[in-house]
């Protein structure tokens, strides 16, 4: 019996980026024993977010999140991310309590944190159905009963520009316009109205941390939504004709650079695409770990 293809925005930005990164993590489930300090520490905070909107106070929710980020491996790690996660651990207290400070006491006004799953047929041209094995899932921050859509960013001021570059880079992100088209999809009658980024801007220098709301209205007219179907379409049907042709080949197509070291780092993958799969090379990787339990 075929196996159900479930796909979400991490797998789509991952194979529109690279298709030999996708293969590496999706594929061969491979994922560097050297952590993201920078996503670690959002996931973190993420939980702590959760636990506001669940009631929570904010030293439970402190100790949630920071036992969270506490619990890193950081075996794999070089000097440069042992000192960002030192920054960043003393930073954690300081960006949760700005969330608190700006919302007060939470109220029941929100679903907080759900997964979802949706089938999604592929069609070949947009006529005949190839696969209905396709579904699309993801994980929601928060939703309001005001149908207002929140997605929690944590980032760092870079450049006198930032909070517009941000919210432009916000408008090709595949993850917030896939969450609104799930929900426009399952309850149009009561679909989003508006789109909101809860930025937590992390402390650096002399600059307290600080909390952005900025409003993503674009997301919700229906030229964006009209032109996210079609490129949804395009995306999901390349997709899943690779995964069901080419699992047995490797490599895949190697983007041609300008993902393999970008702001972040160097690709997780590039000691591999480089220099190949030695035993020496592979003993730096280790199994992917599932984050959505409908995958699990």
């Amino acid at each position: 019996m075929e196996e159900r293809l479930l796909i979400d925005a991490s797998m789509l930005r991952d194979f529109g980026n690279c298709r030999e990164f996708f293969r590496r993590r999706w594929v061969e489930n491979l994922e560097s024993k050297r952590p993201s300090i920078d996503r670690s520490f959002g996931i973190a905070v993420h939980k702590a977010v959760e636990a506001f909107w669940r009631g929570k106070d904010y030293s439970e929710a402190y100790s949630q999140a920071a036992s969270m980020f506490g619990a890193l491996d950081l075996t794999h790690t070089n000097v440069k991310d042992r000192e960002k996660y030192e920054r960043l651990s003393d930073a954690l207290p300081e960006v949760i309590g700005v969330y608190y400070e700006e919302h007060g006491e939470a109220e029941d006004q929100a679903m907080v944190e759900y997964e979802w799953v949706t089938d999604f047929p592929v069609r070949c041209r947009g006529l005949a159905t190839i696969s209905s094995l396709v579904s699309l899932c993801g994980r929601i921050d928060r939703y309001s009963f005001e149908r207002t859509l929140y997605d929690v960013k944590t980032a760092s001021e870079i450049g006198r520009n930032w909070k517009s570059d941000y919210k432009e880079a916000a408008l090709r992100e595949i993850g917030i316009a896939l969450y609104d088209w799930y929900l426009h999809k399952v309850q149009p009658d009561s679909s989003p109205r508006q789109v909101v980024l809860e930025v937590l801007v992390k402390p650096y220098g002399n600059k307290p941390a600080r909390y952005e709301h900025l409003e993503l209205p674009e997301v919700v007219t229906d030229s964006y939504r009209r032109r996210f179907d079609q490129l949804l379409d395009f995306r999901v049907r390349e997709l899943a004709h690779w995964w069901g042709s080419y699992q047995a080949m490797k490599p895949w197509p190697q983007n041609d650079g300008s993902q393999c070291v970008s702001k972040y780092g160097q690709c997780d993958y590039l000691k591999l695409c480089n220099h190949g799969d030695s035993p020496r090379n592979l003993e730096l990787y280790t199994i992917r770990q599932e984050h959505l339990e409908a995958r699990r």
